[in-house]
């Protein structure tokens, strides 16, 4: 029978050396420990940036509103809100905050209106920001429509708007108002009826050009059904808008009209 060698005593101090040290480490290391189970139970922040902007989207376009109002000399700061909407007719909008848009756009009609005055169209057209982009001067589409009026870049510069990486007119209510109203103004001279004109802002002019040559039609609700879904929504819900509006040219723009509850609604120009 083979004997084990004797320990001696340096060889037994540095094994409780090891073990001391392996036992050090172990508590050392429960903090860190404790601290990362704590960081995996707690409620992870959210994965979309976009939700938070989309919960806030109202509250910055009032902030912009705000600015844009202040820095315009010689304007009313506030209307009332009954001179546009009647508290029982906003009951038949679609949700989307419909009423506050209504309150942006109440708020912004005495710069806009003298604008579409000069230009020549109806000041209740003012209906379109609301459908458009609910008030908010720096609105911006998936499609790269921006502003109040939601104009595409190559429209925009069509009528006299600087749209490049450094600037971006459409961002100016005054300057796009004026261009969106002349392009108004140049629909309804092509079309001679104003919910043609509204179709084509929305659609484009080639598309309600072959819509009426495909229906023989020579208005809207002829030509509607060959228009993509989101034209024919976009302008009932621009003249259901156009309800909450007082003016001479109300019925001249609604005709006999099917009306739609409001909806945002944007696309290539």
């Amino acid at each position: 029978m083979t004997r084990m060698p004797a320990t001696s005593a340096s060889e037994k101090s540095a094994v409780a050396a090891a073990w001391c040290g392996m036992l050090f480490a172990l508590l050392a290391s429960q903090p860190a420990l404790a601290a990362d189970r704590t960081a995996r139970n707690q409620p992870s922040a959210p994965s979309d940036p976009f939700a938070v902007y989309e919960a806030t989207l109202n509250d910055a376009a009032s902030r912009t509103l705000d600015r844009v109002v202040q820095t315009q000399p010689g304007t009313a700061t506030k209307q009332p809100l009954h001179e546009v909407a009647t508290g029982e007719k906003l009951t038949a909008l679609l949700p989307r905050d419909t009423q506050s848009s209504l309150q942006r756009v109440a708020r912004l009609r005495p710069l806009l209106d003298p604008i579409l005055s000069q230009v020549g169209i109806p000041t209740e057209l003012a209906a379109i920001v609301v459908v458009e982009s609910g008030g908010n001067p720096a609105a911006l589409s998936p499609k790269g429509a921006r502003g109040l009026w939601q104009l595409m870049p190559d429209t925009a510069r069509r009528y006299g708007l600087t749209v490049n990486a450094d600037k971006d007119e459409r961002l100016d209510v005054l300057k796009s108002t004026r261009a969106a109203a002349q392009y108004l103004r140049d629909l309804y001279s092509q079309f001679h009826d104003w919910q043609l004109a509204l179709a084509a802002y929305n659609a484009g002019e080639q598309a309600v050009q072959q819509a009426l040559a495909r229906t023989g039609g020579a208005g809207f609700s002829v030509a509607a059904p060959v228009l993509p879904a989101e034209t024919q929504n976009y302008v009932p819900a621009v003249l259901a808008v156009l309800t909450q509006f007082d003016g001479r040219m109300q019925k001249r723009l609604m005709g006999n009209a099917r009306l739609l509850p409001a909806v945002y609604a944007t696309t290539g120009r």
